[in-house]
């Protein structure tokens, strides 16, 4: 929301409305303690519109609390209205333009109170510090005492002993190391980041004018450390003494050099990394049913194929013990044929034709008795026609048993057991068909690993269709951590070169691991990145289970010993050989 154009203009007149009350805040506090406001208004400093007020005479309050409540009222003031401001942007509506220009307003003064109440630049927050220890000008008291130091340290008797008290001393030596490490800083970032800008946008000149610049904005340090130099190699306390400063310089300029050519360490690249698993199992349903038993809860510790819920298989079983019954029904009537008729049987089939052939016999000659004596009309017709339905009735048991003796005798026709036989496969197939739905019905870890899904007992109970995720595994014996290395770092790194870690979340314990894998691409670019980087994947050993998947941290890669120079001059001299290089 703020990064708009309209937002520069917005921010400046905030500023400029703020500054007038910051200042007319120290106006009227020092008037309400007695003290006169000497001048009040406007200026320009680079440009910018800047107001001051004259509150000098608050220095002549005898009470320290006074003199700190003025240099305060400006700070306080913007504190206040920063308060307001943020209030009144939480409460109205984000859309509104009063929200906008609150949380316009609220940025502005936040930033602008940061800096204000800085003591290590001159705004207030230096001078609330200077009257609180009551050192005045304690930034140049405090330079002035540690250079007049340095002095005495390199040419002794060179300077009058310093006048400061002990306390004195410890608050120049403390506040004008953290002053000047911090501006230092402040201005080596700024000149720094508008060097890059304006190398790579136009090269060789805007190096020149960079330099340049550096120049201007140092050249009073610069003088005074060449003076510094001039003198330090005078020969104004005779030749003798000169050579002695010579000697004891090129002595120390001797030993720097022996130490970083001869003293090797180790070259360390590091990194942002994040912890992944090295292997995620879903594990799913692989059929539909009820969930009857849940064996493993959120975090406990698994094995490949431990039991972690099971399905209901009351159906299942039924269908089971039904299928097998039929398999050995149709098994025993597949033996049956493959045995074919027993002798007895066949002696049994034979008795029979040749009693029915007995009978057949006697009932024709049944039929012949009655047919001539119903020719001689000594018989009705009825017991001729019964005689003879009898005949037709033995000769068609005559013509069964002959069939079955035949029927015997050939044996099983073989389409009949290829038909049982297949019958049998079918009902088998069926068999394991089931037996697999059984075994289905467990669900089991397809790896070793940690249960990580929540409340996975409330799942008790509940239905599932096939392909349902049931739970996640991850293996979290061995994890891979992904590091992030910028592309001028990556080609020192080498498969095999050992690793260790520091996650965040771990403070007290180190990683160790190596570099299994380096991608062949470089990513682009992230927000708020400059550079490219390529991901470095290293294996470690977790079977403490600390590392946890998507835990962060920092890593350090160990790229082999090398000579101190090398370590401490490698970006300089990458700098010069590739970006230097390609500007002429």
């Amino acid at each position: 929301m703020l990064y708009r154009v309209e937002t520069i203009p917005l921010a400046w007149a905030t500023l400029l409305s703020i500054l007038i009350g910051h200042e007319l805040s120290h106006g009227l506090t020092c008037k309400r303690f007695g003290g006169a406001v000497h001048e009040i208004g406007l200026l320009l400093i680079y440009l910018q519109p800047a107001m001051y007020c004259n509150v000098s005479d608050a220095w002549m309050f005898p009470e320290k609390s006074k003199r700190l409540l003025v240099t305060l009222a400006g700070a306080w003031f913007e504190i206040l209205v920063w308060a307001l401001a943020t209030l009144f942007w939480r409460l109205t509506d984000p859309v509104t333009t009063l929200n906008y220009l609150a949380l316009v307003v609220a940025t502005t003064l936040g930033i602008k109170s940061l800096f204000n109440l800085n003591p290590l630049i001159k705004l207030d927050g230096y001078y609330l510090l200077s009257d609180f220890v009551e050192i005045p000008n304690l930034r140049y008291n405090a330079f002035r005492h540690i250079g007049n130091s340095l002095r005495r340290l390199f040419r002794a008797g060179s300077q009058a002993p310093d006048s400061a008290t002990a306390r004195e001393r410890r608050i120049y030596w403390l506040y004008g190391l953290l002053a000047w490490t911090y501006s230092t800083w402040l201005i080596g970032f700024i000149l720094l980041s508008l060097g890059r800008f304006l190398t790579t946008r136009y090269q060789s000149w805007g190096f020149v004018f960079i330099v340049a610049l550096a120049g201007s904005m140092f050249r009073h340090p610069l003088r005074n450390g060449l003076r510094f130099l001039a003198l330090h190699f005078t020969p104004s306390q005779g030749m003798l003494a000169l050579m002695k400063r010579l000697a004891r310089t090129m002595a120390l300029l001797a030993v720097a050099s022996a130490a970083l050519y001869f003293i090797r360490a180790d070259l360390r690249i590091s990194g942002e990394f994040r912890i992944l698993p090295l292997h995620n199992a879903d594990v799913r349903a692989e059929v539909e049913g009820i969930i009857e038993e849940i064996s493993h809860d959120e975090g406990d510790v698994v094995q490949t194929g431990d039991l972690i819920a099971r399905l209901s298989d009351r159906d299942v079983r039924a269908d089971l013990e039904k299928v097998k019954a039929e398999i050995a029904e149709k098994q025993a009537q597949l033996k049956l044929l493959k045995a074919g008729a027993r002798a007895e049987e066949i002696s049994l089939a034979r008795t029979t034709v040749t009693k029915n052939e007995d009978r057949l016999e006697y009932a024709q000659s049944y039929l012949a008795m009655e047919k001539s004596l119903y020719e001689e009309q000594l018989s009705s017709k009825k017991d001729f026609e019964l005689a003879a339905e009898q005949v037709a009735l033995r000769q068609k048991e005559l013509e069964e048993s002959q069939g079955t003796l035949k029927l015997l005798l050939a044996g099983t026709r073989p389409e009949t057991i290829e038909a049982t036989e297949a019958e049998v496969t079918r009902l088998s197939a069926h068999q394991r068909y089931l037996e697999a739905q059984l075994q289905r019905l467990r669900i089991v870890s397809p790896i070793a690993g940690i249960v990580t899904t929540h409340r996975l007992k409330e799942k008790l109970g509940s239905t599932v269709k096939k392909g349902d995720l049931i739970t996640e595994v991850h293996a979290m014996k061995t994890a891979n951590a992904e590091i992030s290395v910028p592309e001028k770092e990556i080609s020192d790194i080498k498969i095999g070169h050992p690793v260790t870690l520091k996650a965040r979340a771990h403070l007290d314990s180190r990683f160790q691991g190596k570099v299994i894998a380096i991608s062949p691409v470089a990513s682009k670019p992230a927000e708020g990145l400059p550079q490219r980087t390529f991901i470095v994947v290293t294996e470690l050993d977790n079977s403490s289970l600390l590392l946890k998947p998507e835990m962060s941290g920092n890593a350090k890669i160990s790229c082999g010993v090398r000579r101190l120079y090398e370590i401490v001059f490698r970006r300089f001299i990458r700098y010069i050989r590739v970006e230097f290089w390609s500007w002429w």
